[in-house]
């Protein structure tokens, strides 16, 4: 009982704030004692719905970047500064591209067409 209101507490402690190349999640590292084995408990981050083992790591559909490791949960999206009269656009590889806000095809410091990464 303790360990699910903790693991309760955790999630609504955790924050979500998608600010330019800041973490955006965070949590502790948690151990499930119920299923100790050998005197090993396991340990993981909780991330939204699922147990996250430690030391993984990984890439979410809406391109954060997340670790689970000894100091907890840690989300992440790395952003480069946009200029004024520019826009952030991702492609579906999480390759980040600073585009005019006006033309989505054109590179914002080269003003050259956009062909490829």
């Amino acid at each position: 009982m303790t360990n699910k209101l903790f693991l309760t507490a955790v999630m609504f402690i955790a924050w979500y704030s998608l600010v330019d190349g800041r973490v955006t999640d965070t949590g502790p590292l948690l151990s499930d004692m119920e299923v100790m084995y050998e005197g090993v408990s396991r340990e993981y981050c909780q991330f939204e719905d699922a147990q996250i083992f430690r030391d993984s790591s990984w890439t979410t559909f809406d391109c954060r970047r997340c670790t689970c490791n000894s100091n907890g949960l840690s989300c992440w999206i790395p952003e480069s500064e946009v200029p004024d009269g520019c826009m952030r656009i991702y492609d579906f590889d999480c390759y980040e591209r600073i585009v005019q806000s006006d033309n989505l095809d054109l590179d914002c410091s080269t003003n050259d067409v956009i062909t490829g990464k």
